[in-house]
C-alpha cells in the first residue's frame, strides 16, 4: 500500500492549516497500519514529497523551494518502493528543514516559517 501524503505533515504550515493537518493525519494512519498489516506480509509505504511541478502547485503563490518535475519525483518513489523503504520523504533539503522546524522550540520555528508564507489561488477548473 502506497499513501502519498507531503512533508507539511512534518511541520505543518500556518497558512494552509487543513492541508497540513489532513498529511499529518495521513501520515499517522499508514504509521498504524503499517504495524496492523505487517503480520499478514502487506507493507505500507509514506511517501512524503515537496514541491513536485504540477497544476496544483501553480497555484501555490509563494516560494516553492527545491521543487522538482513529476518524472524525477516519480523516479524518487520509484526507487524508494524497490528498496521497501516505509517512508520516502524528498527533496532531502526541505525534509531535513521541515524535521529540524518540528523540532525547534515553537517560538523559533514559528518565526523560520514566516519564510514560508503563501496562499493559494482559487482553481479557475472547477464550478463549485
Amino acid at each position: 500500500i502506497v499513501v502519498i501524503g507531503s512533508v507539511a505533515a512534518h511541520r505543518p504550515l500556518p497558512d494552509m492549516p487543513a492541508y497540513s493537518a489532513s498529511k499529518a493525519a495521513l501520515r499517522a494512519w499508514a504509521t498504524a497500519i503499517r504495524g496492523r498489516l505487517a503480520p499478514q506480509g502487506v507493507g505500507v509505504t509514506i511517501v512524503s514529497p515537496g514541491f513536485v511541478t504540477s497544476a496544483m502547485s501553480r497555484r501555490h503563490l509563494g516560494i516553492k523551494p527545491f521543487e522538482i518535475g513529476a518524472e524525477a519525483a516519480a523516479s524518487k518513489i520509484l526507487r524508494g518502493l524497490e528498496r521497501g523503504d516505509a517512508l520516502i520523504t524528498f527533496p532531502w533539503q526541505l525534509s531535513t528543514l521541515a524535521w529540524l522546524g518540528s523540532r525547534l522550540p515553537p517560538r523559533l520555528s514559528d518565526l523560520a516559517i514566516k519564510g514560508f508564507a503563501t496562499r493559494i489561488e482559487p482553481d479557475r477548473d472547477r464550478n463549485d
